[in-house]
């Protein structure tokens, strides 16, 4: 009759057979479940899982209650993936039965070791300190339960992935095809000349605008965008220069083709009162489908109202001090709600 130990024994040769699988085959098993992006992911929990066996291997108890808080990790990340934008749900759904058959078996195996000292190798015989007592009904039927979910997640898994909702359908094509628009303004305590000189050079731009990373100056009116992308990618486009009114207005678009289709322009006029020159900037951009796309709109932030904001409170803050505020070397000095508040009321008190 198979005791507790050889049954944890069996564990330990699931973690290795899930662990070899997850890292030779990490692609397939991310594309399966519809983030093909989180290949990286997976074959680290293929790593997690051989680690498991190890443990189980040599310290039983330790490696089976390993294995329960792996198990919660593959729940949660699992849990992630479940949205109604992933066509591969049904997969995901199904793998998340199988994971949770499984939490189940590996917890009350490690509470059944615990409650006979299981701290010992596993040989498939009881250690010295406890009589080799045989496994609880419950772990008994694991094989069966195992199976049974393992039949259903292949049932849920065949076919290709299912059909996005209508909803999310519309939603994504509206996203594909809207223009999104953008008006702010800032007053800026330099004269009109100076303001629209340092804009005129678009090279100037990156030194405000946290989602650029530079713009070069081709000639001819034309120029080379590079925006900052998420974990380190980069999206990138050229730009023409379509209105050049000097000291009173500049416009610019992208060109025919480009990856991000946009356009924008900036007025300068005198401010009130002469307390320098009033900014108005207007933006007007269509995100495209696909992967660029979500680049895009993850590099504007979700509200890019509130990032053009934070660009001209910047801008401003370079033409009136000469330079940028930096958190280098000042450990206190982190942005947060707080101080974010703090600078704007600055900001407003200047222009006031």
């Amino acid at each position: 009759m198979t005791n507790v130990y050889q049954f944890a024994r069996a564990l330990g040769w699931y973690s290795v057979a899930l662990g070899a699988t997850e890292l030779l085959a990490s692609g397939r098993l991310a594309g399966a479940l519809g983030v093909p992006d989180r290949a990286d992911r997976v074959r680290l929990f293929g790593a997690r899982e051989l680690a498991h066996a190890a443990l189980v291997f040599t310290q039983p108890t330790v490696g089976v209650w390993s294995r329960v808080i792996g198990d919660v990790v593959d729940l949660a990340a699992l849990g992630a993936a479940l949205t109604p934008e992933n066509p591969a749900r049904a997969r995901v759904g199904a793998a998340l039965g199988m994971v949770t058959a499984t939490t189940v078996v590996d917890t009350v195996c490690g509470l059944h070791l615990a409650g006979v000292g299981g701290h010992a190798a596993v040989s498939g015989q009881a250690p010295v300190l406890s009589k080799a007592r045989p496994a609880p009904p419950l772990l008994r039927l694991a094989p069966a339960v195992l199976g049974m979910a393992a039949g259903a997640a292949l049932v849920a898994m065949r076919g290709s992935t299912a059909r996005l909702p209508e909803n999310v359908v519309q939603r994504r094509a509206r996203a594909a095809t809207s223009r999104h628009e953008v008006e702010r303004a800032v007053t800026i305590t330099r004269p009109v000349a100076e303001v629209y000189a340092f804009w005129r050079d678009f090279e100037n731009l990156a030194r405000f605008m946290t989602h650029l990373e530079s713009v070069r100056v081709q000639g001819e009116g034309r120029s080379h965008w590079v925006a900052k992308g998420p974990a380190g990618s980069r999206v990138e486009w050229d730009a023409m220069l379509t209105e050049d009114d000097p000291e009173r207005h500049l416009a610019w678009r992208s060109v025919e083709g480009s990856q991000i289709m946009n356009e924008g322009s900036v007025d300068f006029r005198p401010a009130p009162a002469d307390r320098g020159t009033e900014v108005r900037v207007r933006l007007t951009y269509q995100p495209p489908a696909g992967a660029v796309g979500v680049a895009f709109a993850r590099l504007l932030g979700e509200e890019p109202a509130v990032q053009v904001d934070e660009d001209l409170r910047r801008l401003k803050r370079v033409l009136e001090t000469g330079g940028t505020p930096t958190n280098q070397g000042q450990p206190s000095g982190r942005k947060n709600p707080v101080t974010r508040g703090l600078a704007q009321l600055y900001d407003n008190r200047r222009t006031a």
